[in-house]
């Protein structure tokens, strides 16, 4: 299992209120996977869990690549650090935001 990272887009369920009255949400998702597909699984079946739909995934790659190029912020580097096989999924704050 590797760490991989990615932008989630997300918005609440039908029928659920998760993001307050929010059209829809940015978070960055940390999480142990064995390839670039599984990790848009597990998100999918987490945010499910959470009453929330993903709409798109940007920028998905390894952790290692992005610490190597030092494009990972150190909140992002911590939440990478606390990834076990007990907790394999790690969210960043959500970025709401209304219609664009």
């Amino acid at each position: 299992m590797e760490k991989f990272i990615g932008v989630v887009e997300v918005r609440s369920a039908a029928g659920w209120d998760i993001l307050g009255g929010a059209d829809g949400a940015f978070v960055n998702v940390l999480c142990l996977a064995a390839s670039p597909e599984r990790f848009r699984e597990r998100v999918i079946e987490c945010m499910r869990e959470h009453h929330l739909e993903v709409l798109n995934f940007a920028d998905v790659g390894l952790v290692e690549d992005r610490v190597s190029a030092k494009q990972l912020v150190p909140e992002l580097e911590a939440l990478a650090n606390v990834l076990t096989d007990e907790f394999p999924i790690q969210f960043d704050e959500f970025q709401a935001y209304e219609e664009r």
